[in-house]
């Protein structure tokens, strides 16, 4: 089932080409145009569900994808360099938020990817192409239970070395990562809970508070309410069998914005991915103005050259965090409090880090990301044993 491979170019050029501000419903329109070719293989057929994805058209990319997954399941992805190592990744069959864009990051680097879509059927080694490591790039939710589930016995014993194993991406449900990540120093992890949507009438909640159906991402349905008044209105906007919710914690700064970083941890050394700023408490780098804004860039720059200094005294609660969830790759979205500690967002292995923004609007960026690919691939060679070749 795994013997077909083809090639594709993966999601890294199409996130560069809108970072770039291309036009992205033409991009998408030429990838559909290819598949009219008879020549068109598994390869377009996946590049073409990617770029549909990217422009939220995301019924009809699934539909295309599951075409490719038809024809191969196994991609591989262009690589800049002569490899020093290559990386096999697991995926789900699933819309941009199913997996680890892990490729972003790696994009331009000396690692040479092949990612397999992968479902309950056994896996073997010998079915797979060669690697020297591997990483499940399954995101947790929780429609990838089961399947995590399964990976988690299949590579109980796999001959190769693994990256994060999937008992430790099972954990990353937000009520179980707030629980795990108590008592640790210099870290404020907000109790988080889960309740249907017969218990949020039932039980007595504190306010502020901030709720979001089970499993959502990217700010989806995530609203700050202040009174029980405003809970009706919400469920009957967001229809879910459950949700979680926490306690809503002020972290503006003493100007007033709201800043979010989003860090990697890497072999439990925290490195900068971004630094947002925002009016609204609700901060995501996309809509936080970062673009337009040359002051909260500067301020950005400011926070990532000043990087080290800053986060030596955190240190030792970013080396926790990553012992607790038990993971070498793992990205946080977090705010420093002004009493000093780190309040925690959200922690997964799947949130978006990539060396792709404009080089003359984010220069720094393209210095830092630099440095954290770099952390990166050091990490995997470590982990795989020395990189290609390795036995």
């Amino acid at each position: 089932m795994y013997e077909a491979i083809a090639s594709s170019a993966g999601l890294t050029p199409h996130l560069a080409a809108s970072l770039a501000g291309e036009d992205m419903q033409r991009r998408a329109e030429l990838a559909l145009h290819q598949l009219e070719d008879t020549s068109a293989d598994a390869g377009h057929w996946r590049d073409a569900a990617l770029a549909l994805a990217c422009i939220g058209q995301a019924e009809m990319a699934l539909r295309l994808l599951h075409e490719a997954v038809r024809q191969a399941r196994c991609y591989t992805l262009p690589c800049a360099q002569p490899p020093r190592l290559r990386l096999l990744m697991l995926l789900a069959v699933g819309d941009l938020a199913a997996n680890a864009p892990l490729e972003c990051l790696l994009a331009g680097s000396a690692v040479a990817i092949t990612q397999v879509y992968v479902d309950l059927s056994p896996l073997r080694a010998q079915d797979l192409p060669e690697h020297d490591l591997l990483f499940i790039a399954v995101a947790h939710a929780p429609a990838h239970r089961e399947l995590l589930m399964h990976l988690q016995r299949q590579l109980s014993d796999w001959p190769r070395p693994v990256l994060d194993q999937a008992a430790a991406l099972l954990a990353l449900d937000r009520v179980d990562v707030a629980q795990r990540l108590q008592g640790i120093a210099g870290l404020w992890a907000p109790a988080t809970h889960l309740l249907t949507r017969q218990q949020l009438s039932e039980e007595t909640l504190t306010w502020p508070l901030i709720i979001r159906p089970e499993g959502s991402q990217a700010g989806q349905g995530l609203a700050r309410l202040g009174a029980a008044e405003q809970l009706p209105a919400y469920l009957a906007q967001h229809e879910a069998p459950n949700y979680t919710l926490a306690p809503f914690v002020d972290y503006r700064r003493p100007d007033g914005l709201y800043a979010k970083m989003r860090l990697a941890l890497i072999d439990g050394r925290a490195w900068p991915c971004h630094y947002a700023l925002s009016a609204h408490w609700m901060v995501h780098y996309v809509n936080a103005g970062m673009y337009e804004d040359a002051d909260k860039r500067a301020a950005e720059a400011a926070f990532m050259a000043d990087f080290e200094t800053w986060s030596r005294p955190h240190a030792a609660t970013f080396a926790a965090i990553s012992e607790h969830l038990q993971l070498a790759y793992v990205l946080i979205d977090a705010a420093e409090l002004m009493d000093g500690r780190i309040l925690l967002f959200e922690a997964d292995h799947a949130m978006v880090v990539h060396a792709l923004d404009d080089a003359q609007r984010f220069p720094y960026k393209q210095v830092q990301m630099g440095r954290v690919r770099a952390a990166m691939v050091d990490c995997l060679l470590r982990h795989a044993g020395g990189g290609h070749g390795v036995s």
